[in-house]
Parts: structure tokens; sequence; C-alpha cells
């Protein structure tokens, strides 16, 4: 896990760290160009942090397992001493707001869906595109969330639970690929 500790939580004065012109790599997790990421950041193998996307852990840490991909636009905020944690294999989709204190493993969260303070996702979820999943809420695994405010409406189908793994590894070689075109060398 490669850990990025430029924020108000360590010793170091607080910065804003924007990583690069191009697409990168850096210790099998790759960022595109215009990714911001600051503070206590943590990264699994294998993730990505695609256009525009910011992470900001400058309040509480933010801790991604593997092969989780924050697509284009996405915001993720840790509340002040509440980490934020997101398992293995996780799809956020494009400009999503991430304000929770964690998201399990396997799980999709739709372009344009809002999690509030407190919210618990449980793993292999879906949570719609457009959602807005209401402050405190616990989502249980398997839970289709749709509608503003977010509820859940029935479990998932297996169908939709191997979609979540499929795109966690497309995006995971979409980066590699991504990398390969037009990273550091090229």
């Amino acid at each position: 896990m490669t850990e990025i500790n430029q924020g108000n939580l360590s010793d170091n004065p607080p910065r804003d760290l924007r990583l690069g012109e191009r697409f990168h790599c850096q210790d099998d997790w790759y960022h595109a160009s215009s990714a911001t990421i600051v503070g206590d950041v943590h990264l699994g193998a294998g993730c990505s942090i695609w256009y525009g996307a910011v992470l900001r852990g400058d309040d509480a840490r933010i801790t991604l397992g593997e092969r989780v991909n924050v697509q284009d636009l996405t915001m993720i905020h840790a509340d002040p001493d509440k980490p934020l944690t997101i398992g293995n294999d996780v799809t956020i989709g494009h400009g999503a707001i991430i304000h929770c204190v964690s998201i399990g493993s396997n799980t999709l969260i739709g372009m344009g869906s809002v999690l509030l303070e407190d919210v618990v996702v449980g793993d292999h979820c879906l949570i719609a595109a457009g959602a807005v999943v209401p402050p405190g809420s616990q989502i249980p695994d398997g839970s289709l969330v749709l509608g503003v405010p977010g509820k859940v409406v029935r479990e998932v189908t297996d169908e939709e639970r191997e979609s979540f793994a499929w795109s966690a590894r497309k995006y995971a070689d979409n980066a590699r690929d991504f990398y390969q075109r037009y990273g550091d060398s090229n």
C-alpha cells in the first residue's frame, strides 16, 4: 500500500499535491494528471484515480483497497476524526461525492451519487446513479439503493454482482493501458 501524507495529519505543512502532467504509475496504482490527492491517503495495488478526481484526506485518513477505481470528477473527503475506508474491487462512478465512513468490497457506486456523513455501505452493493444516501444510513450487504433520498429497494442479482467484479477488472486494465500509451516514458 502506498502512503501519501502531505496534509494536516503529518508534521509537514499542509500543501496541495497535484500529480504530474500525464498518466502516471506509482507502486502499482495509477493516476491521471489532473487528479488531486492531498492529506493522509493510502492506495492499494491496482487502484486508478481518473481525470479531475479529488481525494482529500486532510481531516482524516482515506484508505482504498485493491483495484478501486475513482472515476472522473469524483470527490472523496473524510470528515474530521472519521477515517474513510473503501474495500477491494470497488467502482466509483463519474462525479460521485463520497463523504461516508465506509464502502464494502465488490461494490459499485453509480455516477453522480452522493454518500453523506456517517453512511456505511456493505459488500456487494449497488448505489444507483443519482442516488443521495442520507446521513447515518447503514446499507446492508447485497443491497440496491435508488432515489433521493436513497432507499434500499431490493437485493442485487447475481448478474449485477458479476458486473461489479468485471467493472473493477476493466478499470484496472484500462489504467495499465493508459499508462502504457500516455505514461511518463511516452
